[in-house]
């Protein structure tokens, strides 16, 4: 990431989240951490651009769960987001239901932090998505679920990237290709945009 940083002249933040998917959890409010408290103190600490249309969201696995659940959450902070191999059936909540509810059949989705509840949200409150780069390995466990997520967001009127690649599964060597063909492919217009551009 460093390295793919330095070529793009681009700022990337990364940040842990405890394994509690960037959501609140308990008394665990990473939400409100990476929505709020986390930009304000990466802007109040380095010059970077704090525009919606210089702002982008990625993430993997548990990440690209927490990132479609912050970009449809507030889609005007983001211009692109990047989801690999991402849980997009995750339901954090659930994790910590009742255990006999969960049981039973009765614990509920909580729509406020499911990816495809927020999608139908924002397209019926008429909003506009980020452009979206969205992308799994043909032998992920999780590659039917980004197929019909992906399919979910062109349905609803989302723009649409989509990549995968038949010999990879849930693995870093099918993210690191990922995550370069990402930063290559954001839409940016600030004065860096061309640094570290490959000639292909």
């Amino acid at each position: 990431m460093e390295l793919f940083a330095e070529e793009r002249q681009i700022a990337i933040v990364n940040l842990s989240a405890e394994n509690k998917s960037y959501v609140k959890l308990g008394g665990d409010d990473f939400f409100t951490f990476v929505s709020e408290e986390l930009p304000d103190f990466v802007g109040g600490m380095f010059p970077i651009a704090r525009e919606p249309e210089h702002t982008y969201i990625a993430g993997l696995s548990m990440g690209g769960y927490g990132t479609l659940v912050h970009a449809l959450t507030h889609p005007e902070r983001f211009k692109a987001l990047g989801a690999f191999s991402a849980a997009v059936q995750l339901n954090p909540a659930l994790l910590v239901a009742d255990a006999m509810a969960a049981a039973s059949g009765q614990a509920e989705v909580d729509p406020s932090i499911d990816p495809a509840s927020l999608a139908e949200k924002l397209a019926a409150d008429g909003k506009t998505f980020p452009k979206a780069y969205v992308a799994c390995g043909a032998k992920d466990f999780l590659y039917k679920a980004n197929q019909d997520f992906r399919d979910k967001l062109v349905g609803l009127g989302a723009d649409v990237t989509w990549d995968e690649h038949p010999d990879y599964g849930h693995e870093w060597r099918f993210w690191n290709l990922e995550i370069e063909k990402f930063l290559d492919w954001l839409p940016r217009t600030d004065c860096y945009a061309q640094a570290g551009k490959r000639q292909i």
